[in-house]
């Protein structure tokens, strides 16, 4: 069946079935931890500890203000994933400890996106604690909690459309996240946004190849990383 997907691989490779496996049971525990967040919020919920979430609103309320709601945690998620993900590879305890795990996937497949060491996990999901900061209907929540969760999918297909064609990858550009991936310090945005999105392009980290003295520091680090989990670039 490979052959029908196989002119749209970003790496004509495929990963070997014993990390696959790995993967699956990564990607189950992080939904374990998710869950236990999802216990946590819905426990301080119930003891009134989370005034700002609304539980008794239903999509069927829907007004222009959850849809400012809605944008509003989008942009959080967006920034959270950004600077913890970037944290993960900037501080080498975290990354060699931690990170590392995320990394052996370096030609992802659907089940890298959520293959987390439990601790990464943990830090991932934290971005669900936005409840106790900006108020939000129960739906809002609902929808930020599913797409941390299935949102990782899009940037690990490791397929994708065609370089050439600017209209579908301007909606959608998983070749973003593969590229991180492949070159590991670089794009470490969430994938919400195209073309690098908002922070990659604001603080320089989108790739872009080219030999100033800040993409060589950058190259330098993404090559002793790539090592730490026996690839080379």
């Amino acid at each position: 069946w490979r052959e029908h997907f196989f002119k749209y691989k970003f790496n004509p490779k495929y990963p070997s079935l014993s990390l696959v496996r790995t993967e699956v049971w990564r990607c189950l525990s992080s939904v374990a931890v998710a869950s236990c967040w999802d216990a946590a919020i819905f426990a301080a919920m119930t003891r009134g500890y989370t005034p700002l979430l609304d539980w008794d609103r239903s999509i069927v309320d829907f007004n222009l203000t959850d849809l400012g709601v809605i944008v509003l945690v989008v942009l959080w998620s967006d920034a959270h994933f950004y600077f913890m993900h970037r944290a993960m590879h900037e501080v080498p305890y975290l990354y060699r400890h931690v990170h590392k795990v995320h990394h052996e996937s370096y030609n992802p497949d659907p089940f890298s996106g959520l293959s987390f060491h439990p601790v990464e996990a943990v830090a991932y999901f934290s971005s669900l604690l936005v409840v106790f900061v900006i108020p939000m209907p129960q739906f809002g929540y609902h929808l930020l909690r599913m797409m941390l969760v299935l949102s990782p999918i899009g940037g690990h297909v490791g397929h994708g459309p065609s370089r050439d064609n600017p209209i579908v990858n301007f909606f959608t550009d998983p070749y973003d996240h593969f590229i991180h991936h492949a070159k590991f310090n670089y794009n470490f945005g969430s994938g919400i946004f195209p073309r690098g999105g908002i922070w990659d392009n604001l603080l320089g980290t989108h790739y872009k190849p080219g030999a100033d003295a800040s993409t060589l520091k950058r190259e330098a680090a993404a090559h002793l990383q790539a090592a730490t989990v026996g690839h080379s670039l």
